[in-house]
C-alpha cells in the first residue's frame, strides 16, 4: 500500500545557507546551500522520519498548512511504500562455530538468504 504524504516547511536563508524546518514535526529539518540542494534535503529528510513514526508506530503529526511567516513556505509531498517499510532488511549479529564458518565460506555460502529461508520456515 503506497500512501502520500504532505508537509509544509519553512525555509529561510542565512549566512549562505538555506534552511528548513517542518512546521508540524520538530525533528524534521535540514539545510542546504543551494534552494535546489534544502528541497531535495527536504524530500528526504521528511521521508526519513515519516518512515521513523511508522515504523515505531507513532502517531504523525497533522500537517498545518495554515502559517504565517515572511519566510518562504514549501509544501513537500512525498509516496511511501508501506509494505516495503515492513520488508525492509535490518541487521542482526549471530554467533556459529568456527568450523561452521569456516566450511560455509569455503562454499561461498549467502548467510542472510539461509537464515531468512530457515526463520521463514520456522515460523510457518
Amino acid at each position: 500500500m503506497v500512501k502520500e504524504f504532505i508537509y509544509p516547511f519553512i525555509i529561510r536563508y542565512e549566512d549562505g545557507v538555506y534552511y528548513a524546518n517542518s512546521t508540524d514535526i520538530d525533528e524534521c529539518f535540514t539545510d542546504g546551500d543551494s534552494i535546489q540542494e534544502v528541497i531535495s534535503n527536504i524530500d528526504d529528510v521528511l521521508e526519513a522520519m515519516v518512515s521513523y513514526y511508522i515504523e515505531e508506530n507513532k502517531t504523525l503529526p497533522q500537517p498545518n498548512f495554515e502559517i504565517e511567516t515572511k519566510d518562504k513556505i514549501y509544501i513537500s509531498k512525498i509516496k511511501i511504500d508501506i509494505d516495503k517499510l515492513k520488508n525492509k532488511s535490518i541487521k542482526k549479529t549471530l554467533s556459529i562455530p568456527k568450523w561452521i564458518n569456516d566450511e560455509a565460506m569455503e562454499k561461498g555460502v549467502n548467510f542472510s538468504k539461509i537464515l531468512q529461508d530457515a526463520l521463514i520456515e520456522y515460523l510457518k
